[in-house]
């Protein structure tokens, strides 16, 4: 009987550690991966499917839209390819860790309702668990140590 109930099911065992947080959330695929960004964090979630450590990375988001250009008018993706934008693009840009693990973007960036909450490990640190576009929840273990897609039943 935890306080706080979770905003997905199957639930976890672990208690969530408070309610979950309604936000807008902004998901975009890659060939190795996949970025979010979580409005009411500000925070930029790169998550990658390439097998090496960390398996996700967190940034703060520093985009500045009356400072900073949406896209980058130099970079042509190759068909089939897409170049992300402001929020996502800023970070994918200015980060070649991020760029080069995840590759170039699959799809255009899609923006949704989605929640975002978490969890207390033995040891304090904290399990996130954020929407993802397509209705499952994205799991991600802490320090970056590794993630998973949990599809709820249908």
């Amino acid at each position: 009987a935890c306080p706080d109930v979770w905003f997905f099911s199957p639930p976890p065992e672990a208690c969530p550690t408070g309610s979950a947080q309604d936000t807008p959330v902004i998901e975009e695929p890659f060939e190795r991966g996949r970025m979010l960004y979580v409005q009411k964090t500000n925070l930029v979630y790169s998550l990658f499917n390439d097998g090496f450590t960390p398996a996700w990375l967190v940034l703060e988001n520093r985009y500045d839209p009356a400072v900073h250009p949406e896209s980058d008018p130099n970079f042509s993706p190759p068909p089939g390819f897409y170049q992300p934008l402001r929020k996502l693009g800023f970070v994918w840009r200015g980060n070649d860790t991020v760029r080069n693990r995840l590759g170039l973007a699959t799809d255009a960036e899609s923006t949704f309702s989605g929640f975002a909450q978490s969890s207390a490990t033995t040891d304090g640190a904290q399990t996130l668990y954020i929407s993802s576009a397509d209705g499952s929840v994205l799991q991600l273990l802490p320090q970056g140590s590794a993630w998973q897609i949990i599809t709820p039943p249908s």
